[in-house]
């Protein structure tokens, strides 16, 4: 029996030798075959690089392997190259600018050309029309001139001496009457602020409640009432006017501010004496 176990003990271990020592020729096979795979890899890509670069290194040698001789000539015929080149890029550059500049002009030319018809054929289109618009603008200022004679200019009278148009009074001293209390008077009143000298004495102070009256006596306390909004005020007389015929009274600016007739100007009004 023991003789028998140490036989079987003996095969076992045989083969675990021939096992390992198989593996091992296996193992060391593949690895040759795949270094060969990789030296085969390398020579092929290196094969590529040179046929990609054949052209290059056909036209000229590596500048190390070059003497000192056909370095210095190589730089100066890269140099010279370079400066080549550079003079063609800014001769196109020039050539471009020109060409450019050319179409500019002729561009120009052409648009300019083209107003110039567009104008001319305006101007036989639209001449008609241009003309019987200056002529409807010339009817309307002889118009309107005629007008303004007949309102602004005056005429002169049989005595010799010149006298308001229509619209105008004579300006002087009216006679003074002197109304009763409670007095109604109606008419179009209108108001100013220019500073100057007053009838009753003084400068015109635009901020007072004062008026202008032709015929009432100066110190007369006045009820103005706009009729078109009910508004009053009372003023004082101290001026004499206004010379415009329809117009019974002139206010201050203050006193037109308080009646509400600035921005009309000439309103309807209702005197009654104080």
């Amino acid at each position: 029996m023991r003789t028998f176990l140490m036989i079987m003990l003996a095969v076992l271990t045989l083969g675990l030798v021939q096992s390992a020592a198989t593996s091992v020729e296996a193992h060391s096979q593949g690895a040759k075959s795949s270094k060969q795979s990789w030296k085969r890899s390398v020579r092929r890509n290196r094969a590529k690089s040179v046929k990609r670069r054949s052209y290059r290194s056909s036209r000229r040698r590596s500048y190390r392997s070059r003497s000192a001789k056909s370095r210095s000539y190589a730089k100066r015929r890269s140099y010279a190259k370079r400066k080549y080149y550079a003079k063609r890029r800014y001769a196109k550059r020039r050539y471009a600018k020109r060409r450019y500049a050319k179409r500019r002009y002729y561009a120009k030319r052409r648009y300019a050309k083209r107003r110039y018809a567009k104008r001319r054929y305006a101007k036989r289109r639209y001449a008609k029309r241009r003309y019987a618009k200056r002529r409807y603008a010339k009817r309307r200022y002889a118009a309107k001139r005629r007008y303004a004679k007949r309102r602004y200019t005056k005429r002169r009278s049989t005595h010799g001496r010149r006298i308001a148009s229509s619209r105008r009074i004579p300006v002087r001293a009216y006679k003074i009457r002197k109304r009763a209390r409670g007095t109604v008077l109606k008419g179009l009143a209108s108001y100013y602020w220019q500073p100057q000298p007053v009838a009753s004495g003084g400068r015109f102070n635009p901020q007072a409640l004062t008026a202008a009256h032709r015929t009432l006596p100066f110190g007369t306390r006045v009820r103005v009432t706009n009729t078109r909004n009910g508004r009053s005020v009372v003023v004082r007389i101290n001026d004499r006017g206004p010379y415009i015929r329809g117009r019974v009274i002139d206010l201050s600016l203050r006193a037109a501010t308080v009646i509400g007739m600035r921005k009309a100007g000439v309103v309807p009004v209702r005197m009654q004496v104080m």
